[in-house]
Parts: structure tokens; C-alpha cells; sequence
């Protein structure tokens, strides 16, 4: 459908609703029907949220001159006046592996000044810890210090946990020194764009230092379970992002580039609600400073722990459709 064809978000303020919201920070879109069924869209995600459920829709949200358009079947198909009935599944984060990206072998990336990531990922990642346990929440290391973790081993580590997230931790680079920002990746097949297809393959190149062929993947079987694996744990991925990015935001000298989707090796294999977070650029000069300073990654360490903290108030209960 082309965007000429799809209704402008402003066209639905005629059609009785109680809530609509875009957020041009996460690029998230809320809408809620006087019947208190509630859509929730990602830009350049193919998937919406419906009352909690995931259902793909071939680009349900679009952007065009400055203007917001959405798929003008959505409305005809979700937002009936048929009351929705609710049931209630209990979800709280007690218990979370951190992933912090590369170590020993494989430094990552490397700023203009020579600043390493496998070790700014590793100190915001022990931070995290530290602020994690202190609330009552149990913690998983997949390192705790500078040595090489396949990821394979990183994917075991996690899926034989009894956790309820998973959180990898890494800092970006780009030949572009101007691009900056903090970023957090959930599981598509699809990168969200040009910036994330890059990053997919910065962070999946990794594998080259595999000595052994990480899990296989080619059954036909086994693609049936991952992708029903994926579609429990997606919802709950985007809400923790959601409230991550939301309180990264209150960090008043980063940028937010936002919620982006990509086929990340450690996200693609993982069980749990998996997130991959890119705290900053080390190749802009300016975020490399800040992220050698111990006080930033302090605050950037508190900032993904509220998020969860806040995810827990709000999400002990979702509500799923019956």
C-alpha cells in the first residue's frame, strides 16, 4: 500500500478515541479505542502490538513530509466497538543476564583515541550489576572480566538460566564521526535500516574468532520453535526497551536514536526476552569522551536499571487478550 493510500494520523482524531500518542523520540506510536483496545506501532518494524499480542503487518506505520500515516486496514480490522475481554499473566524481571560484547581476542570497536570497547562495556555492564542486586534483582555474567566468550557460549549461558532477560551491552562505531547516540536492538530477520544493517554486521563478525561452528540452524523444525519462541518473547523485549530508552533520555547530554530491529547472532538464538543495547558512539569524539568518564557510565548503568525497575512497576500484570 502506498503512503498516498494510508490516512494520516490526524485523520483518526474524527474516529472516537480515548488516547492517541506518537513519540518522535522512540518513533512509537500509541493509539487507544473508546472500547479500550490499544495499537501500539515501531516505525520500521512490520509488527504492532495489539492489547499485548504481536501480529505482523506490512508496514503499519509510515512517515512522509513530516506527516505520520498508518495502514488504513488496521483501524477497519482492530478498533471495532466489540469489547475486548482480558485475562491477566503475571511477568516481573527478577533475575537478568548481562552480556558484555567482546573481551580478551576480540576488542570490538576502537575510538580515534584508542578507547577500547570490550573494556567501557565491561565497566557499565559490572555497574549494572551492582545497581541490579543491590534492588533485589539476581544477576548472570556471561564475563566478569577481559577474556573471549563465544557467542554460542554467551546464547547457552542464557537459555540454561532461569532469567527472565537477557541484556547484551556494547558501544557503536561508524566511519561517519558525526553519528551519535544510545540505541537498543531487539530480533528482526530485518535490519530497521541502513545504521542498523551496519551494526548487524559489526556485531555478528564476532564469529570469525570462533574456533567451532556455532548452532546450527538449518532444520526446518528448529525454525518453527525459534519462531514461536520469538513471537512469546518479542512483546516483552519492546516493553523493556521502551522503558529503557525513556529513562536514558533523562540523561540530558545523550541523544536517542531510538528502538531498531536487527539479526543479531545473541538476540536471534536467545530464549529470553533479549535486548542488545548500544550505549554510544566510540567513534564520535564526543561520546568517546564521555563514555571514558566514569561518572557517565555510572548514570548509563542507572538509567537501564530503572528502566527494568519501572518495567516492573507498570508490567507485573500485562494484559493479553483472550
Amino acid at each position: 500500500v502506498s503512503y498516498k493510500k494510508r490516512v494520516p494520523l490526524r485523520r483518526y482524531q474524527d474516529i472516537p478515541t480515548k488516547f492517541i500518542e506518537f513519540d518522535p523520540y522512540l518513533w512509537v506510536c500509541n493509539i487507544t479505542a473508546q472500547n479500550n483496545i490499544s495499537l501500539e506501532f515501531i516505525y520500521g518494524s512490520d509488527t504492532i502490538l495489539v492489547d499485548g499480542q504481536f501480529l505482523n503487518f506490512e508496514e503499519p506505520l509510515y512517515f512522509s513530509k513530516n506527516k505520520v500515516f498508518i495502514h488504513p486496514l488496521i483501524w477497519e480490522r482492530f478498533f471495532s466497538q466489540t469489547p475486548a475481554t482480558y485475562v491477566y499473566r503475571g511477568f516481573k524481571i527478577e533475575k537478568v543476564i548481562i552480556d558484555p560484547g567482546h573481551g580478551g581476542k576480540d576488542p570490538g570497536g576502537i575510538g580515534y583515541r584508542g578507547t577500547y570497547e570490550k573494556r567501557i562495556v565491561l565497566d557499565v555492564a559490572l555497574r549494572l550489576k551492582r545497581i541490579l542486586e543491590r534492588n533485589g534483582i539476581k544477576v548472570i555474567m556471561t564475563r566478569r572480566k577481559d577474556v573471549f566468550v563465544p557467542l554460542s557460549k554467551r546464547v547457552k549461558i542464557s537459555n540454561e538460566s532461569s532469567a527472565q532477560l537477557f541484556l547484551s551491552i556494547h558501544a557503536n562505531i561508524n566511519r561517519n564521526r558525526k553519528i551519535r547516540g544510545f540505541e537498543v536492538y531487539y530480533y528482526s530477520p530485518y535490519p530497521s535500516g541502513k545504521y542498523a544493517q551496519i551494526t548487524q554486521r559489526l556485531e555478528n563478525s564476532v564469529l570469525s574468532y570462533e574456533s567451532t561452528h556455532p548452532l546450527s540452524e538449518n532444520t526446518h523444525l528448529r525454525n518453527i520453535i525459534w519462531d514461536l519462541v520469538r513471537t512469546e518473547t518479542k512483546a516483552e523485549s519492546l516493553r523493556v526497551a521502551q522503558y529503557i530508552c525513556n529513562n536514558v533520555y533523562k540523561i540530558g547530554n545523550m541523544r536517542i536514536r531510538g528502538i531498531k530491529s536487527a539479526n543479531f547472532f545473541v538476540l536471534r538464538n536467545n530464549l529470553l526476552p533479549s535486548l542488545l543495547i548500544e550505549i554510544g558512539y566510540l567513534s564520535n569524539p564526543y561520546e568517546e569522551r564521555l563514555l571514558n568518564n566514569p561518572y557517565f557510565r555510572e548514570q548509563i548503568a542507572e538509567s537501564i536499571a530503572e528502566g527494568i525497575f519501572n518495567f516492573n512497576k507498570e508490567f507485573e500484570k500485562i494484559i493479553v487478550k483472550k
